[in-house]
C-alpha cells in the first residue's frame, strides 16, 4: 500500500511517507514535488494521480537507473533522485 498523503488530509498532520517526499526542485527551487511511481496501476494509485500527489511513469521505461523518480509540479522538471541534472 502506498502511504502518500496530501497536506491537511489527516487533520493537519501528514504521514511519514508524505514527509519523505519533501524535496526541492533542482531547477526552479519549488517545494511542489511529487514522486513518480513505475508499475501496474490500481485504484489507489489512480486516486493519488487524480489528486495530483503522484505521477505514474511508463512501466515499460528502461530500468537503467536513468528514469525520473520525482517531478516538479511548478516547472514540470523531472529528475532521478540523486541525479540532479537540469
Amino acid at each position: 500500500m502506498l502511504g502518500v498523503m496530501a497536506s491537511g488530509e489527516d487533520g493537519g498532520r501528514e504521514s511519514t511517507a508524505a514527509l519523505a517526499w519533501r524535496q526541492v526542485c533542482p531547477r526552479c527551487g519549488s517545494g511542489s514535488v511529487i514522486p513518480i511511481l513505475y508499475g501496474v496501476s490500481n485504484p489507489t494509485t489512480q486516486a493519488l494521480v487524480t489528486r495530483g500527489v503522484l505521477e505514474l511513469g511508463d512501466p515499460a521505461a528502461p530500468t537503467d537507473g536513468a528514469r525520473p523518480t520525482s517531478r516538479c509540479r511548478s516547472c514540470e522538471h523531472a529528475w532521478t533522485t540523486g541525479r540532479h541534472s537540469a
